[in-house]
């Protein structure tokens, strides 16, 4: 993930952080299915895309564990 995308998610809200990881692991799942059946050429996608998820996931744990909607 790239330091602007990082940047990014870091401005977003509780909310919008829990739809972005609903959103993800949506995708996650489907790109698990179609690696299964071999209609992904590019197999490292699903680890970029898991990847992603954990920092999603990470800088959501911050906020709650801070109380904060927004980390400075």
């Amino acid at each position: 993930m790239k330091k602007k995308q990082k940047e990014e998610i870091e401005a977003k809200s509780v909310e919008e952080l829990v739809k972005e990881i609903e959103k993800r692991q949506g995708e996650i799942s489907r790109l698990r299915i179609d690696v299964r059946m071999a209609r992904v050429k590019d197999v490292s996608s699903l680890k970029r895309k898991t990847d992603e998820l954990a920092v999603v996931k990470t800088i959501l744990g911050e906020k709650k564990a801070f109380g904060k909607d927004k980390i400075e």
